[in-house]
């Protein structure tokens, strides 16, 4: 049996898009890619389709965003593909159930959503669902997590929560904080599917932090967006890469240059979107051509600018940088050597940042 993995959809998040016939880029991204994994299953026969946390980015939807939400899933569920579903930090209700609680109350034969620690039979395959869980119901989700293994001994995990050892994406703009985080030990080995954080990656041999399906802003321009499909026959994981919107960051340069040109800049912006950075000098202020910029990412390469940024950078921090090192590589590494304390995640916050800052080149930041 086969089994689809998807995570952190957020449906009804919409900041920092823009419309496109009466719908939102975002919007109309994840219908794009509920629609492949949806073909994606059919083609490979998927009995199941797993959504591990945040089907709904708030507690609270209005009608029209809780109604597309059912569409999508009945999509799957008319090519009798059964979902099983746990709610994540962003769906529970600040007062008392989670917004899954009303699709659990629709009762609808092909769609099980499960709200406490708790195993399930899928076919061949015991699975141990850990939905969030506020803190003020239960204090030490480590200790029933625990418990709830040794008593279970299931074939896979399907959580909402952050491993230890993980590291958190850049979805700073909704991203609640890991209120939850779990003793990656605590699975010695098993096999883990976890929502939560939004950034695709590996601990281990294990543990597979599934992402989010689409992009929500720049800081996640460079991830990898993915769907996974477990094979129960013979454990085998497959993890399929998704096309998502591009998205860059573009930084303009008025601090050690007198002027910018925009000529040949090729078509990699094309239906993409765009944040704008421009670092200039109070003296070269004047040379700042919004409308030209305008134009030459959006006529004329077809790209959307959804973020502008100006920065004006006084002459006595010009100096003083030239007498100090301050290169993104050393600032990086030297605040992250004064805000994260845990030596093993520095270390990797710092590697993979150092990578990225690699990738960046001198163009984009």
């Amino acid at each position: 049996m086969k089994i689809a993995i998807t995570s952190d959809w957020h449906i009804g998040n919409n900041k920092g898009t823009y419309l496109v016939s009466e719908k939102t880029n975002r919007e109309l991204d994840l219908e794009k890619q509920i629609e492949f994994m949806l073909q994606e299953s059919k083609k490979k026969k998927i009995e199941w389709l797993l959504i591990a946390g945040d089907l709904f980015d708030k507690d609270s939807v209005d009608g029209y965003w809780f109604a597309s939400a059912m569409d999508y899933l009945e999509k799957f569920l008319d090519n009798k593909i059964k979902i099983l579903l746990i709610p994540g930090n962003h769906d529970w209700s600040s007062v008392k159930n989670p917004i899954t609680e009303i699709v659990k109350q629709m009762k609808h034969p092909g769609i099980f959503v499960i709200e406490c620690i708790e195993a399930i039979e899928l076919g061949d395959c015991k699975c141990l669902c850990i939905p969030h869980i506020k803190k003020e119901l239960l204090p030490d989700m480590n200790s029933s997590v625990k418990s709830a293994l040794a008593e279970s001994e299931p074939d896979i995990v399907l959580g909402h929560f952050q491993p230890t050892g993980s590291v958190a994406g850049s979805e700073e703009e909704m991203f609640a904080g890991s209120s939850r985080i779990i003793e990656s030990a605590l699975f010695n080995n098993g096999i883990v599917f976890s929502g939560h954080i939004h950034k695709p990656q590996i601990l281990g041999k294990n543990i597979h932090i599934i992402g989010s399906p689409v992009r929500f802003n720049f800081g996640e321009r460079r991830e990898e967006k993915r769907f996974i499909i477990y094979d129960t026959l013979d454990s085998s994981i497959e993890s399929i890469i998704l096309d998502c919107q591009k998205m860059f960051r573009i930084s303009i340069d008025l601090v050690t240059k007198d002027d910018f040109s925009l000529k040949n800049i090729g078509e990699k912006y094309k239906n993409a979107l765009l944040g704008i950075q421009i670092k200039t000098t109070k003296e070269n202020k004047s040379k700042v051509n919004w409308q030209y910029i305008t134009n030459q990412f959006e006529k004329k390469q077809g790209g959307k600018i959804i973020s502008k940024k100006l920065e004006i950078i006084k002459k006595d921090v010009l100096k003083k940088s030239n007498k100090e090192d301050v290169s993104p590589k050393k600032v990086f590494q030297k605040i992250c050597n004064k805000i994260v304390e845990n030596g093993k995640t520095r270390e990797r916050i710092i590697e993979m940042g150092l990578e990225i800052i690699n990738e960046a080149g001198a163009n984009e930041n």
